[in-house]
């Protein structure tokens, strides 16, 4: 196999297991060497049954002060880019040593399309929801209220408001974005070039995806860059050879694409964000190429030219909102007394309270709500991959001064998402537990399209280092979260599923019960009279 593998274990396999430990380990030892100790010693089983819980002391020892969360997002990041294999003809060498060593013949041309559309004078934040689309006042009052439900931070209604009442912010043109994984579900990819941004796109070199994002180009106000495999002049009077020439692989590209990414658009800050997504183990391969790049290009051209951007899961532990505390102590006191007995008919496992007890720094007075939505089901590997870029994104801001977007995106029906019909179900009845709500793939796209647009526009967003010192490195994650509720609910998200499952199932046969039930009362009615 070429490219990013796994480490290589001491049973001459190539556990994913073994390396999340090893992972979670590393990042745990400058801080807790006996936690760490702890961990290295669990068994694959133990692990995947009790990891979410070991990412949670994680955090709330990256809580008690900046000083530990910068040393676990560095140990964490040093041993995956140090232990993380890459191979190649035959040949294997860490990550680490492989980025500085691309291969000459491999390299890529560039190509570049411009749009045919005609800028707008007057551009406009519009965003798809429900049967319609909101824009303007009616935008500006669906914040509002998403707000006062507890389903966004206030920080996130504010900031999309303040983009719809700024229209020179919506001008992109002459901004830089490079797109890993530009074709990818949750990307910013069409806002962007709807607002004449030029998108640097990386994306599989499959003759599909560059049809459709160099005809979405074509059609858009902005630019699309791209890699390709022989000189654009020998492909751009043919497109089925363009199509074909085009794109990359960031498994086993990965120093190419950084060599490339280099050269491009040289003294233009460059917004570099991660948005490729794979299934199970090949997320955390993604993920650390993804991070490499990005690792690289800070290197290379320095905080003034890279910004850092990604999507946080709502299922992952966070640092919280003083409100959100508050919000989910008494969502609890106010929630169905069934769902309380669930708790109790489970044994302590469903519908587990949200809140938990607030972690003091131990450099000040201050407290750090913690909220952990991890959801087990989704496995370490998920769980690692989310963390790769959140240790990217405190160590690119902290230690090189780099701005940094990283809003935590809402749970969306997407397909890679639904596909499994267990995560359908529980989405469905999710909205029984205030003050949630699973938004679809375009709501989402565009609400996250524009907290990214307000970070790298407004001077002062948490996302730049010279508008906020924060007290601590987590607190980041803490504004402008869309986090469609999670943060604010009663009961842990992990601990809700089952129940969200069978609220989906009695609203699916519910019309079915309600006729059974009529049909058993004429019965009744017909044998009492006949007897």
């Amino acid at each position: 196999m070429e490219g990013i593998q796994f480490p290589l274990g001491v049973k001459g396999d190539r556990s994913t297991t073994a390396a999340g430990i090893a992972a979670l380990s590393a990042a745990l030892r400058p801080v807790d060497s006996n936690l760490a100790d702890e961990v290295s010693q669990l068994s694959s089983k133990s692990f995947r049954f009790k990891y979410n819980d070991y990412y949670v002391k994680l955090v709330e020892l990256s809580a008690q002060s900046p000083e530990n969360a910068l040393q676990i997002a560095r140990a964490g990041l040093e041993y995956l880019h140090n232990s993380f294999e890459f191979h190649r003809l035959g040949n294997s060498q860490s990550i680490a040593a492989a980025m500085e060593t691309p291969t000459s013949h491999a390299r890529f041309h560039t190509a570049e399309i411009a749009g045919s559309k005609a800028w707008s004078g007057t551009p406009s934040i519009s965003v798809p929801y429900g049967n319609g689309t909101l824009s303007g006042p009616a935008l500006r009052g669906q914040l509002s209220r998403w707000a006062r439900y507890g389903t966004i931070e206030k920080s996130a209604a504010d900031a999309i408001r303040s983009l719809s009442e700024k229209p020179d912010w919506l001008d992109l043109r002459g901004k830089y974005f490079v797109l890993l994984g530009a074709g990818s579900a949750m990307g910013p990819l069409p806002m962007l070039l709807a607002l004449g941004a030029t998108v640097v796109a990386i994306d599989l070199d499959r003759t599909a995806i560059w049809q459709r994002l160099i005809e979405l180009a074509r059609k858009s106000p902005g630019k699309l860059i791209f890699p390709v495999k022989k000189p654009f002049s020998e492909l751009s009077n043919d497109d089925s050879s363009l199509y074909a020439n085009s794109g990359c692989n960031l498994f086993t590209d990965t120093p190419e694409i950084l060599d490339w990414l280099v050269g491009v658009a040289p003294g233009e800050q460059l917004v570099v964000g991660s948005y490729a997504y794979l299934d199970g183990a090949k997320h955390v391969q993604v993920s650390l190429a993804m991070d490499a790049i990005i690792s690289g290009l800070i290197a290379k051209r320095g905080k003034k030219e890279i910004m850092v951007a990604s999507l946080c899961t709502p299922t992952d532990c966070f640092v919280v909102p003083q409100e959100a505390y508050a919000a989910q102590l008494e969502n609890l006191k106010s929630a169905p007394v069934a769902d309380k007995a669930f708790n109790t008919l489970s044994g302590g496992k469903w519908c587990v309270k949200n809140a938990r007890r607030p972690v003091k720094a131990s450099n000040s007075s201050a407290e750090y709500y913690i909220c952990d939505e991890i959801a087990r089901p989704q496995g370490p590997n998920y769980t690692l991959a989310k963390r790769i870029q959140i240790w990217r994104s405190i160590v690119a801001r902290e230690d090189f001064g780099c701005s940094v977007s990283a809003n935590v995106a809402p749970a969306t029906a997407t397909q890679s998402v639904v596909h499994a019909k267990t995560f359908a179900w529980v989405y469905s009845g999710l909205s029984h537990f205030p003050p949630m709500e699973i938004f679809q793939q375009d709501t989402s796209n565009a609400v996250m399209g524009a907290l990214l647009v307000y970070d790298v526009m407004c001077p002062s967003s948490v996302a730049h280092p010279s508008a906020k010192k924060l007290d601590n490195p987590l607190l980041l994650f803490s504004e402008n979260a869309f986090h469609g509720g999670m943060w604010r609910m009663a009961f842990k998200m992990d601990s809700i599923g089952e129940v969200a499952a069978l609220v989906h199932w009695t609203r699916e046969l519910w019309p079915v019960l309600v006729v059974l039930f009529i049909v058993f009362l004429i019965a009744s009615l017909f044998l009492i009279k006949r007897f």
